[in-house]
């Protein structure tokens, strides 16, 4: 996998929380949190944030209980994936989110900013795993 850059989503029924990172670094930022209705955002703004930064692939933070289980909120980010695999033609991976809207209020000053923040602990997660690691946690693409 090339070394370049990467954004992340951090979904909610009524934000996504939206950031952008570099594998050099291994950091990433918040950028923004888009509104979002029944957890769908408005695909145009998406789109702009994509075509400003150019990234390689989307990162996705999927919800698992402390445990590692899944829990009925885990399908529903699933079903966003395939919804936005539709719409956005990138590569998508997938890291698990545990615990990191906790760590976003811990270094969030902004509440406005708070869903990005969160989506940039889950990038800067994907980031920090092994690179054989990270392809391994691919969504496979749609069928054509």
């Amino acid at each position: 996998m090339a070394k370049g850059v990467f954004m992340a989503l951090d979904w909610g029924e009524k934000r996504i929380g939206l950031a952008v990172g570099q594998s050099l670094t291994g950091h990433a930022r918040g950028l923004a949190v888009l509104k979002a209705k029944q957890g769908v955002p408005d695909w145009q703004e998406l789109k702009k944030w994509l075509s400003k930064y150019q990234p390689e692939a989307l990162v996705l933070g999927l919800p698992l209980l402390l445990d590692g289980k899944e829990q009925p909120l885990t399908e529903r980010v699933r079903e966003f994936a395939n919804l936005l695999l539709s719409q956005i033609p990138l590569p998508l991976y997938w890291v698990e989110e545990q615990l990191s809207s906790s760590e976003a209020s811990e270094r969030c000053d902004n509440p406005a900013m708070l869903d990005a923040e969160a989506a940039a602990v889950i990038l800067e997660t994907w980031l920090s795993q092994p690179i054989a690691h990270r392809d391994a946690s691919r969504h496979p693409p749609l069928p054509a």
